[in-house]
């Protein structure tokens, strides 16, 4: 059993970083210790993240990032003289933003390995190297867009019905995503998608309703938008803002008690999700509109569960950390 930090293929082999940072490598279907002497040494308390074929590794003070391809290269260090907030620090996209304990952030170009620096009040969910947009953490409806010396706050002034207490309230900013440079997918705890556009210092939005639903999942294949609830698979046309039922994925299973919903991975047209709560791993396939395969693992999942396809197959941990894999369907 091995609680997991991220899967990676190295020189066509399967490895994992196990959550003490240890190497462990795929042999005969079981993850075993690593014997390649040519990883680098990780601190059990070092936060690593995995951007295309790099590794990076965080400590209190300082970032380095290792090129994975042929071996373990350092291709960018830098050693801080403040310490960073490294259970806030993440990847979106080509850069990693780093939290600093002054409240202040520092945004690393992946590509380019440029450095910007912002002052930082909530958790950044955006940016592209020169601005950056966060949650504001006091008033959950509010995004703030912050560029050089400027500042400008979105305010989104929709009301849900709790289902708790049956009275209106603000919604709660719960999501967010990138899906192409200064465009992103917004999502509320219940009801709401929006879409955001970043020209220049301006913003521009719009949004979607699903009524009755709570906190799916969304992704993009091929330029179209998907969203997965625990109940239905719906397309979002943002030209006319409007939803188009797709499925019911529920019924596929012949039952509908399902809470939890994570996407794991995108391939050939097929989005791969999980119910995190139950456990049944599902493969929808976006052009034939149906589920191609369902298995129960029986286990309960995280919905930031760790997954990789790798020869056929998809892998990933469970709750306990126990990893699964499971054969992807015949195409």
């Amino acid at each position: 059993m091995e609680k997991i930090k991220l899967f990676f293929t190295f020189k066509d082999d399967l490895f994992l970083i196990s959550e003490d940072n240890t190497f462990l490598q795929l042999k005969d279907s079981i993850f075993t210790l690593s014997n390649d002497n040519t990883f680098p040494k990780i601190s059990v308390n070092d936060k690593t993240l995995l951007f295309e074929n790099k590794l990076v590794v965080i400590s209190n003070s300082n970032v380095t990032l290792f090129s994975i391809i042929h071996d373990f290269k350092i291709e960018f260090s830098k050693e801080f003289n403040i310490e960073i907030n490294i259970y806030d620090t993440l990847i979106i996209k080509n850069f990693i933003v780093l939290y600093f304990i002054d409240d202040t952030c520092m945004i690393i170009n992946l590509k380019t390995l440029s450095l910007t620096q912002h002052s930082s009040s909530g958790l950044v969910f955006g940016t592209n190297g020169k601005y950056i947009l966060e949650y504001d953490l006091i008033q959950k409806n509010v995004i703030l867009f912050k560029k050089d010396n400027f500042e400008k706050k979105i305010a989104f002034e929709d009301f849900y019905i709790n289902p708790a207490t049956n009275e209106f309230e603000k919604i709660i900013i719960e999501k967010a995503y990138l899906y192409q440079k200064d465009n992103y997918i917004l999502q509320s705890k219940y009801d709401y998608l929006y879409n955001l556009k970043i020209i220049s210092n301006n913003i521009l939005s719009q949004k979607v309703v699903l009524k009755n639903t709570f906190l799916g999942e969304t992704v993009y294949v091929e330029d179209e938008c998907y969203h997965i609830t625990n109940k239905n698979i719906y397309k979002i046309n943002w030209n006319s803002c409007e939803e188009e039922l797709l499925l019911n994925w529920t019924e596929t299973l012949g039952y509908n008690n399902y809470s939890g919903i994570a996407i794991l991975q995108v391939f050939e047209g097929i989005i791969v999700f999980i119910a995190t709560k139950v456990g049944v791993i599902l493969f929808y396939s976006t052009v034939l509109n149906k589920i191609l395969k369902h298995e129960a693992l029986n286990k309960s999942f995280y919905t930031n569960t760790k997954s990789i396809i790798y020869k056929e197959e998809i892998f990933l941990n469970d709750f306990e950390g126990y990893i699964h894999k499971v054969q992807l369907p015949e195409l």
